[in-house]
């Protein structure tokens, strides 16, 4: 078995839980610091703490805890974070942040582990790129207390993914309580109603509540339109809605006669268009910048 030395004065190692393959060099001193389990363990009134010395380091087995995050927490106590690059990926993420939790060492890791999320959250740094990494990344957030980098990663899964939240639910591969999809299923689920209430709100036109005037789209763009609303991203969907009001920019307008004159009509709609895309757009792009990820705190209470 291969003996890690991450303290060169190391009066203890650690050996994780079977099946092992290393075992881990290190300072009671600096683990007693960063963990009251820890202090607790090598204080002296357990055999653990007890003829502790870096010429015969005491070897004591932690049964319950998996070798990676083991390593990983080890190694991030003992300050070596450049170390943990090719270990720490977002599958492992969970993983690190309950042992972390178990053994009371997130008041000291929980920043390392916020910058560690805000990294590997970035696409094109290669760090995640499906629903499985950023709700693998939501849930280490969750369980370390990362109250801002939560609400960041929840964002990005309501507004980004297409997949069924129910289906993370049923599968019970992911460490997010089922109240979490749900909530993001709901948050999700606010944006596309905003979304189908401006789009409907545009292709009715800026009379819709005092005539019948209204403006002729395609109708089977109109229909991909919503199709697009209902199953693509919301980020997507935007983009497409976007495109759309950039691209009709003088569609025909159909005015009412009980209340235009057909000297007036024709101007009347293309100001109202005019006005109509400008509000519909910026709405919109308004209501990307404002939609807010999950609260940490009411996801725990």
């Amino acid at each position: 078995m291969e003996t890690i030395e991450l303290c060169e004065t190391g009066d203890v190692i650690l050996v994780p839980g079977y099946p092992a393959t290393k075992r881990f060099q290190v300072s009671s001193v600096v683990l007693a610091n960063a963990s009251p389990v820890f202090g607790a363990m090598f204080s002296g009134r357990y055999t653990e703490g007890q003829g502790l010395s870096s010429a015969a380091p005491k070897v004591i087995t932690l049964e319950e805890d998996e070798e990676c995050s083991l390593e990983i927490m080890l190694r991030l106590i003992h300050l070596r974070p450049k170390d943990v690059d090719n270990l720490m990926t977002t599958g492992q993420g969970p993983a690190v942040a309950t042992l972390c939790d178990k053994y009371d060492t997130l008041p000291v890791l929980r920043q390392t582990i916020g910058l560690w999320l805000t990294q590997a959250a970035q696409l094109d740094a290669g760090g995640c790129d499906n629903a499985n990494d950023l709700c693998n990344l939501c849930a280490t957030a969750f369980i370390s207390g990362n109250t801002k980098s939560f609400e960041v990663l929840t964002n990005k899964v309501a507004t980004t993914e297409t997949a069924s939240f129910c289906n993370f639910i049923k599968s019970g591969k992911h460490a997010l309580p089922p109240r979490i999809f749900a909530a993001l299923d709901e948050l999700r689920e606010e944006c596309r109603s905003t979304l189908r209430s401006n789009m409907n709100e545009f292709i009715g036109g800026v009379n819709r509540y005092n005539c019948t005037c209204s403006y002729d789209y395609d109708s089977r763009e109109i229909a991909r339109l919503f199709l697009a609303i209902e199953t693509c991203s919301v980020v997507d969907a935007v983009e497409k809605m976007l495109s759309f009001i950039e691209r009709n920019q003088d569609p025909p307008f159909s005015p009412c006669a009980i209340s235009h004159g057909a000297r007036t009509a024709s101007s009347t709609g293309r100001e109202g268009l005019k006005s109509l895309r400008s509000s519909t757009t910026n709405y919109i792009k308004a209501m990307m910048r404002n939609v807010k990820g999950l609260s940490l705190a009411e996801m725990r209470a």
